[in-house]
């Protein structure tokens, strides 16, 4: 069965902002290039129409997030290599809750927010070199997320496919 991902996805200018990072740290390091994004919720399994008409249902009921930055966390994972991290709000928890409730999945794991702004092996890029290439800006601001994304992500990051996209309802 297909895996899918619920990603929270910023708004435009938070978008065009944050892809600047991810894509000139993809040139640098030559990794693989990816939609910036926070994941809500991983792995899901199921029917792409049904994940589609869960994730409209759940935009529906909720408002664009602002989340504020805390740090970069660099950790020695691939899909965790070089991320910026948020706090957690109440708003985020609570639309957490209710995405693992409409998609019919449980996540026991520990939920540590963030935005990846790079996908390196650990073992060929050091968080030194990683964090030299980061400015402290995009600490400075929240970051709006504005939509829902369910994804494919199923094989390598070059391979992952947008399923279907939903604003929130404000």
């Amino acid at each position: 069965m297909q895996k899918h991902s619920l990603w929270l996805l910023p708004s435009a200018a938070d978008h065009q902002r944050l892809q600047k990072v991810t894509a000139s740290l993809s040139k640098q390091f030559q990794s693989p290039a990816f939609l910036p994004h926070l994941t809500l919720l991983s792995p899901i399994y199921g029917n792409p129409e049904t994940l589609s008409d869960r994730l409209v249902s759940l935009a529906q009921r909720n408002t664009t997030l602002s989340l504020n930055p805390s740090t970069f966390v660099f950790k020695p994972t691939f899909y965790q290599s070089c991320t910026l991290a948020l706090q957690a709000s109440p708003a985020l928890i609570t639309l957490r809750t209710e995405a693992m409730a409409e998609f019919q999945t449980r996540d026991d794991r520990p939920f540590e927010p963030h935005i990846s702004l790079a996908y390196v092996e650990p073992e060929v890029v050091s968080p030194h070199e990683l964090a030299r290439h980061l400015s402290d800006e995009l600490l400075a601001a929240p970051v709006q997320f504005s939509k829902l994304g369910l994804l494919s992500t199923d094989g390598s990051v070059d391979q992952w496919r947008v399923i279907a996209r939903e604003k929130f309802s404000a």
